[in-house]
């Protein structure tokens, strides 16, 4: 394939697919940091409970 200089690079689809792929990427990671970010929330207010009942229980 002969290529002018001016024909090298990225085409518009490329970029977009890219910038997609991306996007989709930075989602996913969102929602997984989102998620464990919530389950220790839940284990924090868990141990609390615990550390009142073996209070209560004295």
């Amino acid at each position: 394939m002969n290529m002018d200089k001016k024909n090298q690079g990225f085409t518009l689809i490329e970029l977009l697919v890219v910038i997609a792929i991306i996007g989709i990427l930075s989602a996913v990671v969102t929602f997984s940091l989102s998620t464990a970010r919530n389950k220790g929330k839940d284990g924090s207010i868990q141990s609390q409970l615990n550390q009142i009942r073996a209070q209560a229980s004295l």
